[in-house]
């Protein structure tokens, strides 16, 4: 298999302020998680054995980008749909879940860019298309 190159991934959705998102340098979606709940009991012999929860954490989108002077930031914005496109060529792939802004940093350094990094918590079921 093939590494696929960065180049051409986009942040899209309800809530996302294009103007903070528009020049992406690097994301990284990180968290997502399932815990496994321990069966074992008394009579259990060997390893101990557990299942899958129902449920799992979606995780979060950490993104580093060049920070444009008038974005806006919505930390108080309720939960909107988050849509992450990764391109390969002519293939395309999204990954999709609501979420919100949970934290923004940004630097204005002298005679540099400015730079920025957002994070997002997911709150829901991902969907990958």
């Amino acid at each position: 298999m093939a590494t696929d190159l960065g180049t051409g991934a986009t942040l899209t959705g309800a809530g996302i302020d294009s103007t903070l998102f528009a020049e992406i340098l690097s994301m990284d979606w990180s968290g997502i998680a399932r815990e496994s709940i321990e069966i074992s009991h008394m009579g259990t012999a060997g390893g101990k054995t557990f299942i899958p929860s129902d449920l799992y954490d979606p995780g979060e989108l950490a993104v580093e980008l060049n920070f444009a002077q008038g974005s806006i930031f919505e930390v108080d914005a309720a939960p909107n749909a988050v849509v992450v496109t990764v391109k390969n060529g002519a293939a395309t792939n999204t990954w999709s879940a609501n979420g919100f802004i949970t934290s923004l940093d940004w630097s204005v350094p002298l005679e540099d860019k400015m730079t920025a990094n957002a994070t997002i918590k997911f709150t829901d079921e991902i969907t990958v298309g």
